[in-house]
């Protein structure tokens, strides 16, 4: 993965061999998801290698078709998976894919990631560098020490045994040698990546003032608080993706409104309009859902969702948008972790507050 003038560009080389018929199964069909919005996939080859020779890919193999998980949300983005069907293939055969992804330099997402280096396949080698002068990195989780040579850090892992998977595990990041890379020096920069292309959405207009001051009135400020909050989460259709995905350029509050569903930002940038029209201080916050670990490494791409931190009175709240039924300040797995708060000029993460037992009185 590199930086260029136009953008970044990730190359990416996959040989393998199917031994078995769960090996044929999983590598007949290679799947390369991107965001043609902002990025391009470059198909350098393709072929199945065995015994009776060598079959190259050609055009009618390649197909591109909306993610899997997306094809309810195409009004918000046209993720896509490129499907290469390898011909020829059977068990013993060998996979060959070299491909690049090309990104915009203009992308809705902060140039950067989180690599995890290997998973549940065994694998002879694994290889992955960085190159450019201003990208950042972070090793996590045992991931080897890399080798400078100029400007690319090289990490190498070589006869990986693979791991046997099991249900509710630990997120791979925990578990598995793990790069986390960016551009941003600090969290200030980061957030500055993101506060420019999400804050001003977060304006409301006259009907949502209105909306939120009924909601308000005669209430105290927590109380005004919740009814703004579960009006949002029972009133709005939710879509589920990930804004690493999508970008960070919501919907404007009022086209949020007016549509009646949204995403975790889409959701997130109305409710802050509600509430600062009645009168609450609120930010939007990045967290991770399912309660990974968040490393103090100045990258978005360890958060997986768009909620928000309401400040009532110095107390800080997180609000969900997207879950119908949480109270105030319940984040489920994500309670006890880090969020990043989007506000130009903060520093460093936030810590969500722990549940206590008192949380859990309906």
């Amino acid at each position: 993965t590199k930086l260029t003038q136009s953008g970044s560009e990730t190359e990416r080389y996959f040989l393998a061999k199917a031994y078995t018929y769960r090996g044929k199964r999983k590598l007949s069909n290679f799947k390369i998801k991107f965001a043609p919005d902002y990025s391009e996939v470059e198909l350098i080859r393709a072929r199945t290698i065995n015994a009776d020779g060598v079959f190259p890919v050609d055009s009618t193999e390649v197909n591109e078709i909306i993610a899997p998980g997306y094809s309810g949300a195409t009004v918000y983005t046209k993720v896509k998976q490129m499907v290469i069907s390898m011909p020829a293939f059977a068990e013993s055969s060998v996979i060959e894919v070299h491909y690049k992804i090309k990104k915009n330099k203009d992308a809705p997402v902060p140039f950067g990631g989180m690599n995890v280096l290997v998973g549940e396949e065994p694998a002879r080698k694994v290889f992955f560098a960085l190159s450019g002068k201003n990208i950042h990195y972070k090793a996590v989780s045992g991931a080897p020490k890399p080798v400078i040579a100029g400007n690319t850090a090289n990490w190498t892992i070589e006869n990986y045994k693979g791991a046997r998977f099991e249900s509710d595990m630990p997120p791979l990041r925990e578990l598995f040698p793990t790069i986390l890379y960016s551009a941003s020096r600090n969290w200030t920069d980061e957030i500055e990546n993101i506060a420019g292309m999400f804050l001003p959405h977060t304006v409301g207009n006259d009907e949502i003032a209105a909306l939120a001051e009924s909601l308000s009135a005669d209430k105290s400020k927590r109380e005004a608080l919740e009814n703004i909050l579960y009006y949002v989460q029972e009133k709005f259709n939710k879509i589920h993706i990930e804004p690493n995905w999508v970008g960070y350029r919501p919907n404007d509050a009022a086209v949020v409104f007016k549509n009646g569903y949204g995403d975790s930002r889409d959701l997130s940038v109305l409710l802050i309009a509600m509430l600062n029209a009645a009168g609450i201080k609120a930010k939007p916050a990045l967290i991770e859902s399912n309660g990974a670990k968040i490393w103090d490494f100045p990258t978005v791409h360890q958060f997986s969702k768009v909620v928000v931190m309401a400040d009532l009175d110095g107390e800080k709240i997180f609000l969900n948008p997207m879950d119908e039924y949480a109270s105030a300040g319940y984040l489920g797995a994500a309670n006890g972790e880090k969020s990043l708060i989007i506000s130009p000029g903060q520093s460093n993460l936030t810590k969500i507050p722990d549940l206590t037992p008192e949380d859990n009185v309906g």
